[in-house]
């Protein structure tokens, strides 16, 4: 399969599918510094690789770009560290220590769509709907979900993202501090 490249206005991404390996390569964002636009590589553990070979093609590109979101957001926020990357419920999963728990998934039940999930008995989602309202399709207080044909708004699920990533830290706070 050939690399699966998209641009956004903020960076350029690559993810490449081989026989044995799912990766992705993005340079930072173009308004970081000087001399900061080098290129991050995350490679898949493999028994999370193995999961997304079972996916759709079209939608394991869709998997991995919000893969690609939760490193990067994971990347630019101080004080969150290295990223888990696991499985949970037979899902790619995403811990950060201080952070609640995101998996990212697809369900045969639902082939036109794909969701990013949060932890049910979180305020995440119940945040993100206020802050966000009906910029993102929800499922009740658990996940967003994305239609497979439509585009999905980067920088705000990266807010939400990052709000998962820090949420043992701000929990405490009103709006978690949004």
């Amino acid at each position: 399969m050939p690399p699966f490249s998209a641009s956004l206005p903020d960076y350029r991404l690559t993810i490449t599918l081989t026989a044995g390996d799912c990766s992705f390569t993005y340079n930072r964002p173009r308004n970081k510094a000087p001399g900061s636009n080098h290129q991050m590589e995350h490679t898949c553990p493999p028994e999370v690789d193995s999961v997304f070979r079972c996916y759709p093609d079209d939608i394991r590109r869709k998997l991995l770009f919000l893969r690609t979101l939760i490193y990067e957001t994971a990347q630019e926020i101080d004080g969150v560290g290295a990223l888990e990357e696991t499985l949970k419920w037979n899902e790619p999963a995403y811990l950060a220590k201080g952070g609640s728990t995101i998996r990212i998934g697809w369900k045969k039940s639902r082939p036109e769509q794909y969701a990013m999930y949060f932890n049910c008995n979180s305020r995440l989602v119940d945040t993100f709907k206020e802050i966000y309202g009906a910029e993102f399709r929800y499922e009740g207080n658990r996940a967003i979900v994305f239609q497979q044909n439509e585009e999905v708004a980067a920088s705000e699920l990266k807010h939400c993202i990052a709000l998962s990533l820090t949420y043992h830290r701000i929990k405490h706070l009103p709006m978690l501090g949004a």
